[in-house]
């Protein structure tokens, strides 16, 4: 697989996840897990050692429950004591939130890089705008577990605005943002200057 300057813009969402790319100079969503513009947020980790992602962990929810891990994004980068009440409304223990993450992103990259048959070691990852310090860091963290060498995060209100953004010599990036499940916007990114399309 050649390695290039593709640079994926992803929303890393608590439900669902998606990427995007700008192709011959459009932006285009990725179409990941068996075709889809959407992945659900979801890991499953089998007794067995094995480690499911997408809609494959999503099916083994109704079986194991305790072992499907949904809403990981609400934990990452979080303490114990902060999450205790949202812990009480999940089966799974919580776990390294941000390897829960690295898991989602790590099968949106392997399956975008099969799309796109270009290895993808840059990222831009849409947060939310109240991720604080320690949760943006959890952010990268999980970036770097997926195998990504360069992480850009963006926070999602800028990501629907103008901001100053990965800093790339040429082309262009995209970034996705979903509402409510389905893509809302997609932005361009040209040389270090986003711009909503």
């Amino acid at each position: 697989m050649p390695t290039c300057d593709v640079v994926v813009g992803i929303d890393l969402g608590t439900t669902n996840s998606a990427v995007a790319v700008i192709d011959r100079g459009l932006p285009k969503i990725v179409t990941i897990d068996d075709g889809n513009r959407t992945m659900p947020s979801v890991v499953h980790y089998g007794k067995e050692g094995t480690v499911s992602v997408g809609r494959a962990a999503q099916q083994k929810q109704m079986h194991d429950p305790e072992n499907v891990i949904h809403s990981a994004k609400r934990f990452m980068g979080r303490s114990s004591e902060d999450t205790a009440e949202d812990a009480k409304n999940v089966a799974f223990k919580t776990t390294a939130d941000e390897e829960v993450a690295g898991e989602i992103l790590r099968k949106i990259l392997r399956d975008a890089e099969a799309e796109l048959n270009e290895e993808i070691t840059k990222a831009v990852i849409a947060v939310p705008a109240y991720f604080d310090d320690m949760q943006r860091e959890a952010t990268e963290i999980a970036g770097r577990a997926a195998g990504l060498d360069k992480v850009k995060l963006l926070r999602e209100p800028q990501a629907h605005g103008s901001i100053a953004t990965i800093n790339q010599a040429h082309g262009s990036i995209a970034t996705v943002n979903q509402a409510h499940g389905s893509i809302a916007t997609i932005n361009q990114v040209h040389g270090s200057i986003a711009t909503v399309n």
